[in-house]
């Protein structure tokens, strides 16, 4: 076989190698706050309507692994969406803007046990960049706890568009991985990949000469 053809397999392999999953870290988690009250999560222009509370990624983007929200008591037959919005970042009174960056869950439960948690979301969230995560009741409602140790950006929205403040951020986590390899694995995968085709040039050179 020629040493033409082999040569990317033989790199992809390598960098196969030296591509490893990275950890799911959190990058918000107020879980372990006391919980200070209970939001009432309904239809829009049944009470309170719908819920947000806001967050924000750093430099690095991340791939969306799990979140955990801290819902209960749904009424018979609630049906509800969870879904991410951007932030219009208009800090105190910030709100989620435009559509949905990604549905989450929509979905009818009659009951579940607390804390609600989605996992294997696969959603790309872009660095630096802020959000909401809202639930959405469209029938009958159900309870999402918040907390008063911290101060957050909190929205809701009861049918005439979200309002925002600085309040009281309803419980959840969110844990995500890197969606880039960090400088230094992507550095050494470059290098082998290099080593190993120069490697292969000079055998190939080698060969052919005999």
């Amino acid at each position: 076989m020629r040493f033409s053809r082999i040569l990317p397999v033989v790199i992809l392999s390598y960098l196969v190698l030296f591509v490893r999953p990275v950890a799911a870290e959190l990058i918000f988690d107020n879980l372990g706050m006391q919980s200070d009250g209970i939001q009432f999560v309904r239809p829009q222009g049944g009470g309170s309507g719908w819920w947000a509370t806001g967050f924000s990624t750093t430099a690095t983007g991340y791939v969306l692994d799990t979140v955990t929200l801290s819902l209960a008591n749904p009424s018979n037959g609630t049906q509800f969406a969870v879904r991410i919005y951007e932030s219009n970042n208009n800090p105190p009174t910030s709100i989620p803007t435009g559509s949905s960056v990604a549905t989450l869950f929509n979905g009818t439960r009659n009951a579940f046990s607390e804390p609600f948690v989605l996992s294997s979301l696969g959603t790309v969230l872009q660095p630096l960049t802020k959000y909401f995560l809202a639930v959405e009741v469209a029938t009958n409602q159900l309870n999402w706890n918040y907390t008063d140790d911290v101060n957050l950006p909190v929205a809701s929205n009861n049918g005439g568009g979200w309002v925002g403040s600085e309040n009281f951020p309803n419980k959840m986590s969110i844990s995500a991985s890197s969606a880039v390899p960090e400088p230094s694995q992507l550095a050494a995968m470059v290098l082998v990949a290099l080593g190993v085709a120069f490697r292969i040039g000079y055998l190939r050179r080698v060969l052919s000469r005999a």
